[in-house]
């Protein structure tokens, strides 16, 4: 969700079914302030496989962007997404990922709106010990 910075919130972690239902056991809940990638403007950053998904967010005027996604270094193949938020849930519109990934450019769908990039593990990678990648997200 994007929530205004200066305000109150209060976060309700429940279960399938709320007070009706029978499921209980351990769970963790992660609030993150996602930055936001400027026109012209890049990040360089490192995930590895047991890091959770690393986010920024884009947010599109009228006219076209192109995000750029550069493997800097390492072993590990991450996945990147662009996303729209929908509702409480982030929806994948474009999907990079391939163990020889190294460097992709994409253009994000066009009009106004929100993109929250996700750089993650991919659903199917595995692997022995853990890896780590260097990458570079620029948007144009």
């Amino acid at each position: 969700a994007e929530l205004p910075g200066d305000d109150t919130y209060t976060l309700i972690a429940t279960r399938s079914d709320g007070r009706g239902g029978t499921d209980q056991g351990e769970y963790w809940l992660r609030l993150s302030e996602v930055p936001v990638l400027e026109t012209g403007s890049s990040v360089d950053a490192l995930i590895a496989t047991d890091d959770p998904a690393n986010y920024v967010a884009v947010r599109q005027g009228d006219g076209p962007l192109r995000l750029t996604y550069e493997k800097t270094d390492g072993e590990f193949a991450p996945e990147i997404t662009v996303n729209r938020i929908d509702g409480s849930s982030l929806v994948s519109v474009i999907s990079l990922t391939g163990d020889e990934l190294q460097e992709a450019t994409v253009s994000l769908p066009n009009g106004a709106g929100l993109y929250v990039i996700a750089v993650t593990e991919s659903l199917f990678s595995f692997s022995f010990e853990a890896e780590d990648a260097k990458y570079r997200l620029s948007i144009d």
